[in-house]
């Protein structure tokens, strides 16, 4: 009794320890978010949306409950490796456009990013179930989960989009810019998150086939949401 009361005190001094340090990690990537934004304004600085997304996602594991320590732990690697590539790997940034002097282009960034953070989320709770033994958590239940959070980053991103078009109207005077390979790439996000939507709740395929979708899904939007705004392998900074 006395080593399992040991081992229980442990267990649940690390996962306190882990806590504090996500959490002290939030606090910090706020400031520096925030730093960022007030460095340029009324200006908006480019490609930020890295930094935005992983504190977004860094607040989601942080007040969000986890259903077990799978799912806890896949969420900490995905958050790992997103801090790690917007850190490392950060785009030409330094010159603002003066096109961006407009409180759409601050949503088209910030919705974008937030869409990001519940697209890994959902991802994250997909892949932990499908690492999980048969029957250990309800289908039904952790389907929903993820259902929930793949909706809000929908929501996110589409209101991003409209954004993107309000911000492209103003700045350049047409609603889209097609020769933008990233506006492309954001629309192959779109449509792949709105057929997924659809074959979800017309349940279309299986738990298993969409819990795989969905885990794909974070790989669609990395790809075609994450990586245009990152660049070469370059020494982490604290301001743009």
């Amino acid at each position: 009794m006395a080593h399992c009361a040991a081992a229980l005190s442990s267990f649940l001094s690390v996962k306190t320890l882990a806590k504090s340090f996500v959490g002290l990690g939030f606090l910090l990537a706020g400031i520096s978010c925030i730093l960022r934004l007030v460095k340029w304004h009324p200006l908006l600085a480019l490609y930020q949306a890295p930094y935005f997304a992983v504190w977004a996602f860094a607040g989601i594991c942080l007040f969000r409950p986890f259903a077990g320590d799978k799912e806890r732990r896949l969420f900490f690697v995905i958050l790992a490796a997103l801090s790690l590539l917007a850190l490392f790997f950060p785009k030409d940034h330094y010159l603002p456009f003066l096109q961006t002097r407009t409180v759409f282009a601050f949503l088209f960034m910030l919705l974008g990013a937030g869409a990001r953070a519940c697209f890994f989320a959902a991802a994250g709770i997909a892949g932990a179930w499908l690492l999980s033994p048969e029957g250990e958590r309800p289908a039904k239940t952790v389907k929903a989960s993820w259902r929930k959070w793949t909706v809000w980053g929908f929501a996110l991103f589409t209101a991003s989009m409209f954004s993107g078009e309000l911000w492209s109207y103003l700045g350049w005077g047409a609603p889209i810019v097609w020769e933008d390979p990233a506006v492309i790439a954001g629309m192959v996000v779109w449509f792949y998150y709105a057929l997924f939507l659809h074959l979800d709740l017309l349940r279309f395929f299986e738990t298993h086939r969409i819990a795989w979708a969905a885990v794909f899904g974070a790989v669609v939007a990395f790809a075609f949401a994450c990586l245009p705004d990152m660049g070469r392998l370059f020494p982490p900074t604290w301001m743009p």
